[in-house]
């Protein structure tokens, strides 16, 4: 007959699918279970409280590194050989992408 683990063969190792271990792991460390409940519980009551303000923080971070992170490669790119045309246009691009996002 077919080698074990092979098609039809049928004496193949079971495949878990985690749930199991992770709820062992839990029980086994209460503490720490504990622990990632109060740090979530946190994280939800500061986001209920301060959702808006962390939005508006967010956004206003995520644009200043995209265009600081964006800056730095094109002006890398450039002293490579990359026109300065094509630069602008690279950043126009760019500035579409972000646009609707933050209006």
């Amino acid at each position: 007959g077919p080698p074990a683990g092979a098609a039809g063969g049928g004496g193949g190792a079971a495949v878990s699918d985690g749930a199991g271990s992770a709820l062992d792991v839990a029980a086994a460390r209460p503490v720490a279970l504990a622990a990632a409940g109060t740090l979530l519980l946190g994280f939800v009551v500061a986001y209920r409280m301060f959702g808006r303000v962390l939005r508006i923080w967010l956004v206003a971070l995520v644009t200043i590194l995209s265009y600081y992170v964006a800056n730095k490669v094109l002006k890398a790119a450039t002293r490579r050989g990359l026109s300065a045309e094509r630069e602008e246009a690279l950043l126009s691009s760019l500035h579409l992408l972000m646009a609707p996002w933050l209006c």
